[in-house]
Formats: C-alpha cells, structure tokens, sequence
C-alpha cells in the first residue's frame, strides 16, 4: 500500500511540474522589461515600409528586409554604413521572382536561401553574391514539389507546412522534393470535427524553423500557444519537448473551390516569428487578440533542448526580429503611425 501511495505522489508530482513549466514560459510579468540601447529612423530612408514588412536575415552588418512594394521584393540595409538598395525585382526573368517569401541563411556553407512560395522553389547563393544583391545565377536550384503555405531549410533538408494529412501538419523534404517523414501532431481540440486537411491546416497552422545542425526542428504556432521541439535522426522527426496553452479559436468555411478561415474576438495572435542561432531560439510573440493591443511584445529564449531559458518583454510593437549572437544584440522593427524604425537590444 505505502509503494502504491508513493507511486500516486511521484505522478502527481511529475503532472505538478510539468504543469508548472507551461504555465511559466507565459507568466509574462517575470520577463525582464527591455529597453532600446539605439534607434535607427526608416523614415527618411528611400525604402518603402508597408504593414508586411518585416525583418528577414543578417548577415554581418547587412539587414534583409522584406519590404514588399508592386510586388513582392525585398531591400538591403547597412547597419554601420546605413547604405541601403532594393533587390529582386518581380518578374520571370533572370534574378526576378514571382513571390519571394523568405530568405535563410546557411552560416556553415556561407549561403543564402531564397524561397519562392508560388513555385515551391528554394534558390541557393552565395553570402558574397547576396549581400551584393545579385540574384541572376544560383547555386543551385531546389524543388521541393508542392506550393504550401511555408517551407524552412533543415541541414540540406526542407521543412514544408501545405496540407495536414493523417492530422500531421509538416512534412519534412529532400531537394528532389521527396517526403522523407510527416510529423507535428496539434494537441489542441479545436481542429475535432475537421475532415479536410486544409480546414486542419488553416486552423493550425504553425511556423517551423531548425537549429544551424539541422537536428533539430522547432514549431510554434500562429494563433496557439503550441511550441514544439522535434530531434531529428536518421531523417525522423522525434518529439522531446512541447508547450501548450492557448486552443486556436476561428472560424472554418469550406466550399466547392475554397477554404477560408474568420478571425473572430477571440482568435489570438501568437507566434510571429522564430528566430534561430547557434545557441538559442528567439521566439517573438504577440499576444493580440482581435480589437485588443497588449502594451507589450514578449520575446521566449529556448536552448536547442527545448529547455524555457528566459523571457523578455518590450514596450515598442516589434513584428520581426533577427538577432547577432557574436556582439549579443537584438533588431527589432517597428511601425507605429506610420514611422519605420529599426530599435537595437542588448541581449548581454
């Protein structure tokens, strides 16, 4: 009887603090107030800032920003020197795109990936070539098969979110475009009672990242509080750590030739961004909910283990963040009222 008791006590206890872990990495008034050591005014700038823009990628002292202005492009920003220059135009022709999404950064072979969404596309160059802005003649060319919604780079893998399948909402790929394994299983039950995989999707969807190895992938989501770590070994998927809290809350209409999702009051705005470095993951998030602003953004700091490490909170409406590990800063951008600016975190 007295083992059997301690056996209640040890799982009681376990439920008790993994309880405890959750809730704690949204216990928002232990996260350190941050304040901007310097502030870099876009508003002179001759970039053009719309509500979409946001920052992409650094490399050295050279911000992407996806700035997009009659079409989908983005601009070059010089921290130092504060030259800046628009690149890839919009276009089928040599160094033109349709729909650049995303640009990712490969530290270890020194290049960059484009992803082109409406052709499932991820364009590779070299640093030299990218910060150059010179986008005619890749290094490679990968086709990973099927448009979805977002695709990560993983190792010389890819990670792409486009239907939910068996309830699994990502697929990681090879360069031919091949499945090599499904995985990220939505632990909320707002999706119960879908049947299409779109419908599925739409309602969870979820951004994913992987660390510069490539052994591990990270999903968060995009109106849930769902953070997942994933290891990766011999191309499957593992999961070793997962938060929860918030239940995505949305409206689903399926038609004929549509899907389409409605915010209503009580959709969140989580997730909107995730930002990896060698050492850490930097995952913004909002905290929005529809007519209501929160005074503040709150950034999550995980190890690659998936381990809670701290939690920041700033004062200014960041939308995007890329973060220079080596000097220990933090970029944010912001547009309030129409005033672009770049704000600059100490992260040491």
């Amino acid at each position: 009887m007295q083992k059997l008791y301690l056996l209640l006590l040890l799982i009681l206890s376990g439920c008790a603090n993994a309880q405890t872990k959750k809730i704690g990495i949204y216990d928002w008034k232990e996260y350190k107030q941050m304040t901007p050591i310097s502030v870099i005014d876009m508003q002179e700038s001759d970039l053009l800032f719309g509500n979409s823009s946001s920052l992409s990628a650094l490399i050295g002292d050279w911000l992407f920003i996806y700035d997009p202005y009659e079409g989908n492009q983005y601009s070059l920003f010089n921290l130092k020197t504060k030259e800046e220059k628009r690149i890839l135009a919009k276009g089928n022709g040599p160094g033109e795109f349709l729909q650049p999404t995303q640009i990712f950064v490969d530290e270890g072979r020194q290049q960059v990936k484009l992803y082109e969404r409406q052709k499932a596309l991820f364009h590779t160059y070299s640093f030299h070539h990218a910060v150059r802005g010179e986008f005619r003649n890749p290094i490679s060319v990968d086709d990973i098969g099927d448009v979805g919604y977002d695709a990560t780079i993983c190792g010389t893998n890819y990670v792409q979110d486009r239907e939910a399948e068996d309830l699994k909402i990502f697929s990681l790929k090879d360069a031919t475009g091949k499945t090599l394994a499904r995985f990220g299983n939505y632990p909320g039950k707002s999706i119960k009672g879908l049947t299409d995989p779109m419908s599925i999707l739409m309602l969870a969807q979820s951004r994913a990242i992987a660390n510069p190895k490539g052994d591990v992938i990270v999903t968060a989501g995009r109106m849930n509080d769902w953070v997942a770590f994933y290891q990766l070994k011999d191309n499957q998927p593992r999961l070793i750590k997962e938060y929860f809290s918030i239940d995505a809350e949305a409206k689903i209409e399926r038609g004929a030739n549509f899907t389409r999702m409605t915010h209503n009051d009580k959709t969140i705005t989580a997730y909107m961004r995730l930002y990896p470095t060698s050492k850490y993951l930097y995952a913004l998030y909002s905290g929005a909910y529809k007519g209501y602003r929160p005074p503040y953004r709150y950034l999550q700091v995980f190890d690659w283990n998936g381990n809670f490490v701290k939690g920041l909170r700033f004062s200014e409406r960041l939308n995007s963040i890329v973060v220079n590990e080596k000097e220990g800063k933090l970029y944010g951008l912001s547009k309030t009222n129409d005033e672009p600016c770049i704000y600059v975190y100490s992260l040491q």
